[in-house]
């Protein structure tokens, strides 16, 4: 897979829409990715407001599987939630990315996931059902074994 910080630079305008919003609102924003499952092209869904707003049960339509998400973190914090990992395992993503404000810069890391690893696929299956400490339990193992961060240098305004 390329480098996801190439593929979140796609999107740099909508990157930039979900930072204003973040800032109007205080609350995260985000978009998912959708990969049209016939040709690889891919599109985004609508930026939405709101901790779970795109974690539907299908946040793609017509055709297309979830490839990545982008959302904003309060706080300038990276460090992606249990939540964040249990959605990018639900989805069998491959990627997703955060971004943050820190001393009024706009910052995005991404983390790719490794789905070849030897562990992901009995991970998964025990993040899916976890919940509470044990979910940031597993959490932490499968940041530690399988999922990648990239800093990326994209242009925000």
């Amino acid at each position: 897979m390329q480098n996801p910080c190439d593929i979140i630079s796609e999107f740099g305008s909508q990157v930039n829409e979900s930072f204003d919003l973040f800032e109007k609102t205080r609350r995260e924003t985000g978009f998912t990715i959708c990969k049209v499952l016939d040709d690889s092209k891919l599109s985004t869904t609508s930026t939405c407001v709101g901790e779970k707003c795109f974690l539907t049960e299908k946040p793609c339509y017509d055709h297309k599987e979830v490839f990545g998400t982008f959302h904003t973190h309060p706080y300038g914090i990276f460090r992606p939630s249990p939540i964040d990992i249990k959605t990018a395992l639900t989805f069998r993503m491959p990627f997703f990315c955060i971004g943050t404000e820190r001393n009024s810069k706009r910052n995005v890391k991404c983390f790719s996931i490794n789905t070849e690893h030897p562990n992901f696929e009995i991970t998964r299956h025990k993040i899916l059902t976890a919940e509470g400490e044990e979910l940031e339990r597993l959490s932490e193992i499968a940041k530690k074994n399988f999922i990648k961060e990239f800093e990326c240098k994209l242009e925000t305004t």
